[in-house]
């Protein structure tokens, strides 16, 4: 997640140890599922997000721990969009047992991560105060004093620098260098701006979607489109890459860019993020085959959420925002937002598809 904002000069002082901290992989975040606010325990999911240059509470926390108000700030989320929030100071906030005292967060309702929970968004304004060591295969996460430096052999390496309070990795596409940040809060591979799209020069080999989607300061959903592609010799440093890129919003690196790895290490002191390649590429699609998929609002509603143009169905006049009664007999009335969309998406993987409109009757696709 992308988070513009001032950040005030405090004085940080980190007291380390050296023990593992579980954390929970869901859906390719890197989620923590315990930590200690001023001393007080709080149970629930907070999200490693090297991408928010400042830490995140969700406000219903705010009567659990000790703090002290600074004021309000504009924030700035990933499409732009502003917001005046709440931002405090918490005396520490321990991980596992690494305490790092005065650090200043946001106070915003996180429910825009409707099926996430997040308490809260550990930020890159803590992050940058150690080194990383996360182990995605046994879901441990270690912090290391930024004096030492995190040696693994046959590593991949991607430079980077802090500018701006982000670490900015400068990826090349052909002879054109693009101030990327490294952002493990996104999902997806690569993301360039839209007007990245003329000197790419790749315009002929793009999917585009339009989608339905909302921001942590959007309240109402929107339609946006979003195109794709799959790019060959993306070069970061001296290494190599072929990966889908997304065209939409700020340059990011994000977190699906590391999904065949078994360990990330976030290197301050050398300025290097270190992983691995030992798991087997997955082939997949840049778009799926009905290029379609759904999703259930807080009305009860469900609705087209994500429509590939030019597919088959969009052909027959199906629209983002359109209001589905089920998909292939299934109409999760009885389920929850969240296993609702889960169900209904993994419909539309099927080698065929039948969709009834409230408007439109039934539509199939093969």
């Amino acid at each position: 997640m992308k988070l513009l904002i001032w950040i005030s000069n405090l004085l940080i002082t980190i007291v380390f140890t050296s023990l593992l901290s579980n954390f929970k992989d869901d859906d390719g975040y890197i989620i923590l599922q315990e930590i200690e606010l001023s001393n007080t325990k709080i149970k629930g999911d907070f999200l490693f997000d090297t991408g928010a240059q400042l830490t995140v509470i969700d406000s219903s926390l705010l009567e659990s721990f000790n703090y002290k108000d600074i004021g309000y700030i504009t924030s700035t989320d990933f499409y732009g969009n502003q917001k005046k929030v709440k931002k405090i100071n918490i005396s520490s906030i321990k991980i596992n047992e690494t305490t790092f005292n005065n650090i200043d967060a946001f106070v915003m309702n996180l429910s825009a991560y409707q099926c996430y929970n997040f308490k809260g968004i550990i930020g890159f304004n803590l992050i940058k105060k150690a080194n990383w060591h996360i182990d995605f295969k046994g879901k441990k996460i270690k912090s290391f004093p930024i004096s030492k430096s995190i040696y693994v052999d046959k590593a991949t390496k991607l430079p980077f620098k802090i500018k701006n309070e982000s670490m900015q990795v400068n990826l090349k596409i052909t002879s054109k260098i693009y101030k990327t940040i490294f952002d493990s809060g996104a999902k997806n591979e690569i993301n360039l701006a839209q007007e990245d799209l003329d000197t790419t020069k790749i315009k002929d080999s793009l999917y585009s979607v339009e989608l339905y989607t909302n921001t942590l300061n959007q309240k109402n959903g929107i339609k946006r489109t979003v195109l794709f592609t799959k790019m060959c010799n993306l070069m970061i440093g001296k290494n190599s890459f072929d990966k889908k890129v997304s065209f939409n919003g700020a340059r990011t690196i994000g977190i699906d860019f590391f999904k065949n790895t078994d360990f990330l290490i976030i290197d301050f002191k050398k300025g290097e993020v270190l992983f691995n390649n030992t798991k087997k590429p997955q082939t997949e699609d840049i778009i799926t085959k009905h290029g379609i998929y759904f999703k259930k609002l807080d009305s009860g509603e469900i609705i087209v959420s994500y429509l590939r143009k030019n597919s088959t169905l969009q052909k027959l006049g199906i629209k983002v925002g359109d209001k589905v009664l089920s998909v292939n007999d299934i109409s999760c009335d009885d389920l929850n937002i969240c296993d609702c969309n889960n169900l209904l998406n993994k419909e539309a993987k099927n080698g065929s598809i039948k969709i009834k409109f409230q408007d439109k009757g039934e539509l199939f696709s093969f």
